[in-house]
């Protein structure tokens, strides 16, 4: 059975565990680009809260004609060579994939910080660039591509593999320099920023803390962002969004 065929987000994950503890040794050798810091590199992903069932039907039927592109794409002897290091600890797959982004995203207030040392981080550098991630600010946002192309796949994966280098003990894609990524604080600051941003239209009034040094006051005239820059997360977001005062009472 093909990952995420039959067996829907539990035989993903099932398989991307399996596989996780293959690459593991591996990438803790050859991997130094993902840390910045003592923090590991992340990416947040967010969707809308709002229920859509065109625009979800539509992105997972576009994840599965990548996904049936891609696999047209790897019965190619000469092109499956050139991405063998894509394959070398298990096939990306595009479809489950993008089952198991939605899956974490229901689960988690449909925003999410994605570690980039796991297993979907070439995955999620192919769907990037296909167009069903776009950059939104700190985060990407679901999307659905206009097309999907036999042509088009190989060349998200020949654009991961651009990112190639050989430590000395075979060659080793780093598909994570292709994506916008934050240190873990910052991507949970902005998770929660989301997150809280979204429940502004709730009765929950009141000082909200979304992370170290970073609150929202809301109120019934609106909301306010109170900043601290003396934490180090702070200062971060202070630089990114300097004297930012919004409203959003009408």
């Amino acid at each position: 059975m093909r990952p995420g065929e039959l067996g829907g987000e539990q035989e993903c994950k099932r398989v991307r565990l399996s596989a996780g503890k293959r690459r593991q040794l591996h990438s803790s050798y050859s991997k130094t680009g993902t840390r910045m810091g003592h923090q590991i590199a992340h990416v947040v992903i967010e969707r809308a809260s709002e229920p859509d069932c065109r625009f979800i039907g539509s992105w997972f039927v576009k994840a599965a004609e990548a996904q049936g592109l891609w696999s047209q794409a790897l019965r190619n002897p000469s092109f499956r060579e050139w991405v063998f290091p894509l394959c070398e600890y298990f096939v990306p797959d595009l479809e489950c994939a993008a089952v198991y982004v939605f899956g974490e995203l229901e689960q988690q207030h449909q925003a999410i910080a994605v570690n980039v040392e796991g297993d979907l981080t070439v995955e999620l550098a192919m769907m990037v660039h296909l167009g069903f991630f776009v950059r939104a600010g700190q985060s990407y946002r679901l999307a659905v591509p206009e097309s999907v192309t036999l042509e088009r796949v190989q060349q998200a994966a020949l654009r991961v593999m651009s990112t190639t280098k050989d430590l000395g003990f075979g060659p080793v894609v780093e598909p994570e320099l292709l994506l916008h990524t934050v240190p873990e604080a910052e991507a949970e600051a902005w998770r929660e920023w989301i997150i809280q941003m979204r429940r502004l239209n709730s009765e929950a009034y009141g000082k909200v803390q979304v992370a170290g040094g970073i609150r929202l006051s809301l109120g019934n005239a609106g909301f306010r962002i109170l900043i601290n820059g003396s934490s180090k997360v702070g200062h971060k977001m202070q630089l990114a969004r300097k004297d930012w005062v919004l409203f959003a009472g009408g």
